[in-house]
Order: C-alpha cells, then structure tokens, then sequence
C-alpha cells in the first residue's frame, strides 16, 4: 500500500502537511481503477499509427485495469489475515482487508471480459506464423510441431504484430539489445561475440513445468516415463523434428509440447539463432558447451529462446534484431479471465474455451481433451473441480508468460512463493566431457524466500527517516 496524493499541495506546506501516510490496500485498488476508468472516457479507442506506437489506448488500458483487479482478488491481497493481522495503521486500521470477498473476481472476470472484447474488436488475435520460414525450414516445416514453434516464437519478437496489446520499443534505455545479449548463444565460427553473452540458462524446475506432448503435467500424464526423465535415450526418427536424430539425449527433453521447443534449448537440440538451425551439442568442449577459462557459459546446461530473435546475431550490437517488449498480450487476457471466472463460479465452459484459446495456438489437446481421457491422464476429470481447474490455469499461465516476467508477481499473489523460492537451482553438470556426467544433475545456486517478509519489498531507511508517518513492511 501507498500513499495517494491525488490533490497538490500548497508550496507554504509544513513538514506534517507533506509527510503523507499510507492509504490501505483497497483505497489504493479503487484510486486506480478509478484513475484508469477516467482515462478511458478520454483515450482513443486504439492507437496503431506507426509514431504512436505504444501510446495507451483504451484497449491498453482496459487490459492493464484486467491485471490491477486480478491482483487485487488474488489471496496475497484479498482477505490476508495469515499474513496482515497486525499490520495496521497508526489508528488501527488494517492495511489489508481481513476478510474475503469473492465478489472482487467478479470484478475481475468483468473487467477482463471487456478487454477483450474491446482488443478483438480492434483486430486483436493471437498471434500465428504467417510468413515464408527460412530455407533451412523448408522441409522441417511441414511437421505441425515445427509451425507451432514458429507461433510461440514469433508471438514474443515479430514486432508490433496483433497478439501485442502494449509494447514498449525501447524497455532498457539506449542498451536495447543487452536484453538479448544475456541469452543469446555464442557462435563457435565467429571471431566476435561481443553481442552474445549465454549468461540467462533456464533452470531445470522451468524446463521440467513444461507440458507433455499431450498437453498434461509430466508427473499426471501415464505415456511419460516421469521415474525416469533423467536417464538417457536414443532419438528416434519421429522425434528428429525438435531433436537430433540418432543423437543421445534425456527423457526429459522428449516428446515434450511445443512451446518447451520454441523457448528452450538444449544438449542434442536445435536452436534456431544466428539467421541459421544450430545442432545444440552442450557438454564440456563441444560446440555450444562451457569452453575452458570462459566465464560465459550456461550454468544450468540449458539456453533460452524465448526472448532472443532468430535473425539476432551477436557479433554486433546493430545485429540484434529489435521488437517491443510484450507488457501486455491477448493470452494474458484470456487467462485472466479464465482464473477470475473459475474463482468466481467454478469451472464453466467459457473457462475451458479460454484456456483453450491458449491451449490450441501452443499446439496441445483442449483442456477438455487432455484430462477427460483415461488412457493418458493420471488424474482424469481434474478440470471439472474448481482445485483441480485452478491448479491447470496457474500452470498453464506459468508456461504461457515464461521468461516474461510475469512467474515472480505470481508467484507472490498466490502466496505461493515460499514453495518455489527455496529450492536450490539445479541443473545439469556442465563442467562434465562425457554423457554420464554431464547428465548428472547438481546443484548450481541457493535462493531464499522468508515468508511472509519477503511477499512485500522493505521502505528504504532513507524513507522511513524523511517521513517519519511512514510504516515499514512486517518483518523489515
């Protein structure tokens, strides 16, 4: 919470008058979405002019008002009397409202609705490959896995195109191309990689939240061999559009959904990077693997994607091909709606039919499919349980958003934290030449979350000190 100073002060104002409190969580939700709603009367409907690109529109606006209240009905912030019971103000009143009120996802279902109706009105759509793919694709390009990674990729950095519902074209200052840079992989045949820093390595718990190729969680789907995902075995000719044939790779880079495809790679992958398909050979001393005296490798043994252009090269900072940072998609919308309305009247069809907007442009079986057939689905019917739909919307939004930004503010709000913030990070043994040891998996770092301190970053000291009506965060 915040203090909201929605009226100037006069310049003969005292010390008391401009040392401002803190206003409570919802007196902060409703100043906000009354803000944006007061926008919104006055914005145009959609700004697609080529100089005007990423100005806020009614469609950004009403997007951005569908994540406020999302938030605002989320656990962390809606009837938190776990973790607020003692945070009060100076005249005891609580910063967090202590009770739960479900008619605050209605709010959101609503809102979210409206967005997206107003972007689809708009030619808003999710985003789908309609270009010639490269030569080195042409063949590869008829495997419907294969087109479906074109989606997934393209719908993060064909720049501007219509899934963008807020971009911002320069998100890091005059440096842009340091946001590619720290995940872009070296080439081994360029005598400059002063633009290709392989610093960014997913960890191996990203890698393993994937989806099956049946759209199902590894550990609920029966045809995956989840005992045995880090053993080792050989790619067969069926699996040769996403891996190297003949080549030697773990269970669990196999038979996987196409978004893990399109954003991670691999040891025995490929990785379309450099204008060209990369053969991924990452052990110690191949080609894409940690080289001797560098400092610059993938600690985890994984690269990510996602967020890098396939034409960026890293020879150069002119090579990096830019595009604006996706704020705000159409998925985003459609999730949110989905997690709203399921909180608010359980599952429903229109939940499924969002979820499964989604579902079918990342290439998997609807949400109808996956878990209603008892042949692959360990826990059949899981979606026809508000538990069970809640726990497929917040892993599927955790796919979907991946390396977006979005994991840390979710995580949080569905006071969820602790659970993934404490593990170690793992990986695979990077530092190893043979196939036994570099799939041996270690651990590469220690994380800490102190729950519920860390839910909510500290006021500085420095603050504090100014304002003395200021009251620090539990726990800080």
């Amino acid at each position: 919470p915040i203090p909201i100073t929605d009226e100037n002060l006069p310049i003969s104002a005292n010390d008391q008058q401009v040392s401002v409190r803190r206003n409570t969580i919802d007196e902060c939700i409703t100043y906000i979405t009354e803000t944006i709603d007061l926008a919104i009367a006055n914005l145009p409907l959609r700004v697609l002019n080529n100089n005007d690109l990423g100005r806020v529109d009614q469609v950004i606006a009403k997007s951005l008002k569908s994540r406020v209240l999302l938030y605002a009905a989320s656990p962390l912030f809606n009837g938190n009397s776990e973790f607020y019971s003692g945070f009060v103000n100076e005249d005891g009143e609580h910063f967090f409202n202590q009770n739960y009120d479900i008619n605050k996802w209605e709010l959101a279902m609503n809102a979210s609705l409206d967005a997206i109706n107003t972007a689809i009105e708009q030619g808003s759509a999710l985003y789908e490959f309609t270009d010639t793919p490269p030569t080195f694709d042409t063949e590869n390009y008829e495997y419907e896995i294969v087109q479906k990674q074109y989606d997934v990729r393209y719908s993060i950095v064909d720049r501007w195109n219509n899934e963008l519902l807020w971009g911002h074209s320069n998100p890091v200052g005059t440096n842009w191309w340091q946001l590619q840079a720290g995940s872009l992989m070296k080439s081994p045949t360029s005598s400059s990689v002063e633009a290709a820093w392989q610093w960014v390595a997913p960890t191996l718990r990203s890698v393993e939240m994937y989806y099956t190729e049946n759209g199902l969680p590894i550990n609920e789907d029966l045809t995956f061999d989840y005992n045995n995902r880090y053993n080792v075995s050989n790619i067969s000719t069926s699996q040769n559009p996403y891996a190297q044939f003949a080549q030697r790779t773990a269970n669990l880079h196999l038979n996987r959904e196409p978004r893990f495809y399109a954003n991670i790679g691999f040891d025995r992958g490929y990785n379309r990077t450099w204008g060209s398909k990369w053969n991924l050979k990452m052990r110690k001393g191949e080609t894409h693997g940690r080289i001797a005296n560098t400092s610059d490798y993938l600690i985890t043994g994984y690269a990510l994607k996602k967020i890098v252009h396939p034409d960026s090269e890293g020879d150069g900072y002119d090579k990096i091909v830019q595009y604006s940072w996706p704020m705000i998609r159409l998925a985003e919308l459609y999730l949110n709606f989905a997690e709203a309305a399921n909180e608010f009247n359980g599952p429903t069809q229109e939940v499924y039919n969002m979820l499964n907007e989604v579902r079918e442009r990342a290439g998997i079986k609807t949400v109808e499919e996956a878990w209603s057939d008892g042949s692959i689905a360990a826990n059949v019917n899981k979606h026809t349980t508000q538990d069970g739909l809640r726990d497929i919307i917040r892993q599927e939004r955790l796919i979907e958003f991946a390396f977006e930004g979005h994991r840390y503010n979710d995580l949080r709000r569905w006071k969820m934290a602790e659970n993934y913030l404490n593990s170690p990070v793992r990986g695979w043994s990077v530092d190893e030449t043979t196939e036994d040891g570099f799939y041996t998996l270690r651990d590469v770092g220690n994380r800490s979350f102190n729950s519920p301190r860390d839910y909510l970053h500290p006021i500085s000291i420095n603050e504090l000190t100014i304002n003395t009506n200021l009251i620090q965060n539990p726990g800080w």
